[in-house]
């Protein structure tokens, strides 16, 4: 299936097209690739990042770390539909039905953090900090 959603001749997404139960999920969040903690400041940070609300930090299937913020696109319209389709930045008009994890429910994020408390128990059973560096433990690291 391509990116652009299968379009009725009223404008409306057709009843079989994956995107119409979905409550325009893909568009309620922003998701920034952050580095893996490399030193006790990258660690900080993550901790500060969890401090806020709405906001989760996840190590893809790829093992890329990342901010997920839960922020509404000021561009949803009152049935989940993008007032402004035609005009969408390049990042939505690339992201697809193979892009979203609500469609694709195997693709699972490998780790997910929405307190700090999560986080430091992760980090302390697979990093050692040394002398203000993270390194991977090497014995049960993921």
């Amino acid at each position: 299936m391509d990116n652009k959603p299968a379009k009725s001749g009223n404008g409306k997404l057709h009843k079989k097209h994956p995107c119409v139960k979905c409550n325009a999920a893909c568009c309620r969040y922003i998701a920034i690739e952050i580095p893996e903690p490399k030193d006790i400041s990258d660690f900080e940070l993550v901790k500060w990042y969890l401090d806020h609300e709405k906001v989760t930090v996840y190590i893809d299937e790829d093992m890329d770390w990342f901010a997920h913020v839960e922020v509404q696109c000021k561009h949803i319209g009152k049935q989940n539909e993008c007032r402004i389709y035609e005009k969408r930045s390049q990042i939505c008009r690339e992201y697809g039905v193979h892009e979203c994890e609500r469609y694709d429910p195997d693709s699972l994020n490998f780790a997910e953090f929405s307190s700090t408390n999560e986080f430091e128990l992760f980090f302390s059973q697979n990093y050692n900090i040394k002398n203000g560096k993270c390194k991977k433990k090497k014995s049960g690291s993921y």
